[in-house]
């Protein structure tokens, strides 16, 4: 374990404090402002304050009406606008304002968080895990953001597990394919990178090129996919010997599996017509376990007007996985708990939605909605920042294992206090930060389910553990 016990807590957040300053700066922002157009002339609201109102004020800003938010402005800006006064300032200029301002601090987020020791730093440097979020939004959005057969927007993110960076995030169409974007962001990769991928975004030619890229895939497969053995034909001369390629039965090697059991092929070819080398793991679930998934697709079948094969719902038992990582590298068991680690991405979005409300907005125009979406997405990139600074900062210093989600939900207490702290000066940035990190010391800590490992216990990472377990 890193010793940090030696600096104090003002050193450790002088980063964050000069990061959270440049991007709030006020003289960043009224340039921004001018050049985005949303600023022509000067006004009763500056550029600072409308920022203020949009993210740090912006606490169910979705749901609220003008009326209301011009009473927030009031109460802690000290500016007095009418409702139409408001609406008329969220226009075209106002959405490239916070939309710069937000792209601009996706590329400033703090890059000398070290990370974590853990079990596989040998071979990884990153863990990137992609997933999106989407949801549905108000009527008068027709025309500007298209979904299936309603209006819909669809947030794709990719972040980094070990030091919580936001890699990419794009707002797209809630009808784009998650495919097509796993295709853009593959150009990032990096050497030693681990990227877990689930269906929605499965391609051979993106874990081919992540291969090349001398990086580590994990992905899901879909149990459609043509699985393939390769044997040889006996001829007599190996230069014109060719290969034969075998299909594999996944239900007669299911059959003779038990439940929670898993098997290994440590070389298989994938698909139909070019035959993709990779390593196969498969995994059959709990006998509860497939009841519940069958459940599922059978809620999504009358939904959805879906119909899933007999072979489907057949194979419905297993998690089928493949991997290029060397059975040397890593177990199959270990497999299946790094894949595991996925699910820290519907945790965060979970914060999103529960704690930040990004997915709710009454009718509203479109200009609106858009500096509700960025408002909220800079919020979250601002709480992001600080919950994962601290969770490193009280491993090495404190040996513990913050929850993610406790820790933006205490941020997000603290909005206020900490926007007062950037925009007025009101006490130094370091000092709502100690506050901050503090409470998450005390009452952050991740609790631990019995028999359940958390995201240090996947990635062998020493640590105290709460005593207390969660029922």
């Amino acid at each position: 374990m890193l010793n940090m016990n030696k600096t104090s807590f003002h050193d450790e957040f002088q980063i964050l404090s000069k990061t959270l300053s440049h991007i709030f700066s006020a003289e960043y922002l009224e340039q921004t402002a001018r050049d985005t157009g949303f600023v022509q002339r000067e006004g009763k609201l500056k550029a600072k304050d409308f920022l203020s109102l949009c993210t740090f004020l912006g606490d169910h800003s979705g749901q609220k009406t003008l009326n209301q938010l011009c009473s927030t402005l009031d109460s802690y800006r000290d500016i007095n606008l009418s409702a139409e006064g408001l609406n008329q300032r969220f226009n075209e200029g106002a959405v490239a304002f916070i939309k710069k301002v937000f792209t601009d601090s996706l590329s400033r987020q703090i890059g000398e968080c070290l990370g974590f020791s853990h079990a596989f730093d040998q071979y990884f440097d990153r863990i990137r895990i992609l997933d999106s979020s989407g949801f549905r939004l108000p009527d008068t959005c027709h025309g500007h953001y298209k979904g299936s057969s309603e209006p819909g927007v669809k947030i794709q993110l990719e972040y980094e597990l070990l030091k919580g960076n936001f890699i990419h995030l794009e707002v797209q169409d809630g009808r784009e394919s998650d495919q097509t974007y796993g295709h853009a962001v593959v150009n990032t990769v990096e050497p030693r990178d681990l990227c877990l991928r689930d269906l929605g975004y499965f391609s051979f030619k993106d874990l081919e090129r992540i291969k090349v890229k001398g990086a580590y895939y994990i992905s899901r497969l879909h149990e459609k996919s043509a699985i393939y053995v390769k044997k040889d034909e006996g001829n007599t001369s190996k230069l014109t010997r060719k290969p034969v390629y075998v299909r594999v039965d996944l239900e007669k090697i299911m059959d003779q599996m038990k439940f929670g059991e898993m098997f290994e092929m440590e070389e298989v070819y994938v698909g139909y017509d070019q035959k993709f080398p990779t390593r196969l793991i498969l995994c059959k679930l709990t006998e509860d376990q497939t009841k519940q998934r069958l459940l599922m697709r059978e809620k999504k079948e009358k939904k959805k007007g879906v119909k899933y094969s007999h072979q489907t719902k057949r194979l419905s038992a297993l998690n089928i996985y493949i991997t290029n990582i060397p059975e040397e590298f890593i177990t199959k068991q270990e497999v299946h708990e790094l894949y595991s680690l996925r699910w820290q991405i519907e945790i965060l979005f979970k914060t999103w939605k529960s704690l930040f409300n990004i997915h709710r907005m009454k009718k509203m125009k479109p200009e609106r909605v858009e500096c509700h979406l960025y408002g909220t997405l800079l919020s979250l990139l601002v709480a992001s920042m600080i919950t994962f600074q601290i969770r490193f900062i009280l491993y090495h210093k404190r040996g513990k294992e913050t929850s993610e989600f406790k820790g933006m939900s205490i941020v997000k207490e603290y909005f206020t206090k900490l926007h007062y702290a950037i925009f007025d000066r009101s006490s130094p940035i370091p000092s709502v930060i100690t506050s901050i990190y503090r409470s998450i010391e005390k009452n952050g800590q991740k609790c631990h389910r019995y028999r359940k490992k958390t995201v240090f216990d996947i990635l062998g990472i020493e640590y105290k553990k709460n005593c207390r377990y969660a029922s």
